[in-house]
Formats: C-alpha cells, structure tokens, sequence
C-alpha cells in the first residue's frame, strides 16, 4: 500500500478539507478520526474529506466516516466525501451514496465547495 499523506486545510473560516493522498487503510484510519474530530472541535460548519487522490480505500475508514457523518451531524457540521469516478461507482453500487454526502471530485472547487458550473449531484 502507498504511504497514506492526511493534509489538512481550513479553506474558509467555516469549511475544514482533509485532503487523502495514497492508501487509506487499517493503520491510517485512526489518523482520518483523530482530524474529523479536530475539525469538529475547531468550529467549523462543513468538513470535506477529499477522496479523490486515494489509492486504496478499505473498510476500516468507510466505517470511520460512517461514524463520523452521525457525530459530526450532531455537532451541526456538515461532512461532505469528495471521490474520482472509479469510487464514486463503488460508493453507488454499495448504498454509501444513502448513508454519506458523497459528490464526485468534478464537482467541487478547490475550497471543497461545490463548483458553481455544476447544478445538483449526487
């Protein structure tokens, strides 16, 4: 598995991006939870956890964004998971797409917010 790299950035005073680059697996999910609580904790409205340069993904942190959407939730701050096509097929195919807000990687600008070229997806 590609070492797993977790960037965190607070595009706007309100939306927090996790930026995932290589794999996401069993030993790199605590790290994903540890900064989606950070984010959380720091007052932010929205969190967007950006897929789209993963190389892997397995269960263990689709388990951890599970959890972390009903928690974040709670907290008021909307999850948003950013994914490229190939897991965007994934994520429909499996019912993900029902649990999370997942929208693909085309249509999100930089800050993580939907790109205002693109109309409702989903």
């Amino acid at each position: 598995m590609t070492a797993c790299t977790i960037r965190v950035e607070q595009t706007e005073e309100d939306v927090h991006v996790l930026r995932i680059t290589g794999g996401l697996g069993l030993a790199t999910a605590p790290a994903l939870k540890r900064e989606l609580l950070a984010a959380a904790a720091n007052g932010g409205s929205f969190a967007v956890v950006d897929l789209a340069r993963a190389t892997l993904l397995d269960s263990t942190p689709l388990g951890v964004l599970l959890a972390a959407s009903k928690l974040l939730g709670r907290a008021g701050v909307a999850l948003t998971v950013v994914v490229d096509d190939p897991l965007l097929r994934f994520v429909r195919r499996s019912g993900l797409d029902e649990l999370l807000h997942v929208v693909p990687a085309d249509a999100v600008d930089g800050s993580g917010r939907r790109s205002p070229a693109v109309a409702d997806v989903a």
